[in-house]
């Protein structure tokens, strides 16, 4: 049986050199979930945690008071979400007003010059 230049044996060589990153990404993937998961169940206990402020007493996640509060949560966040972007909005238009006016004065600086070089030069020929 003939096989390809690259025997097996080298095959397993190369592999094995590249095993410690692999090994490395696999750690840092499952790392990253557990990260994501304790994010998560954080959030979740927080808003459990404000559940209990806002009613007085110990919600549970499926009480339907509770999701009622987080669909007005999420309303909440919704509307202030649009009044930033209205604002970020007014604040370029602003800017670009701004710049505008800027630019007008400084051509119209621009023409009063070379109107009063012609008025100069007018008065000197007569």
């Amino acid at each position: 049986m003939s096989y390809s230049s690259f025997s097996s044996d080298e095959h397993v060589a190369a592999q094995m050199k590249k095993m410690p990153d692999i090994i490395e990404a696999f750690r840092n993937k499952i790392h990253l979930k557990e990260e994501r998961l304790l994010e998560q169940q954080a959030k979740h206990q927080a808003l459990l945690d404000e559940a209990r402020d806002f009613f007085g007493y110990n919600v549970e996640k499926n009480d339907p008071r509770f999701v009622q509060m987080q669909e007005l949560k999420a309303e909440e966040e919704q509307k202030l979400r649009k009044k930033r972007r209205k604002e970020e909005k007014e604040r370029k238009w602003q800017e670009t007003l701004a710049k505008m006016a800027e630019e007008a004065a400084k051509r119209k600086q621009e023409l009063k010059l070379t109107e009063e070089e012609d008025n100069e030069i007018r008065d000197k020929q007569s």
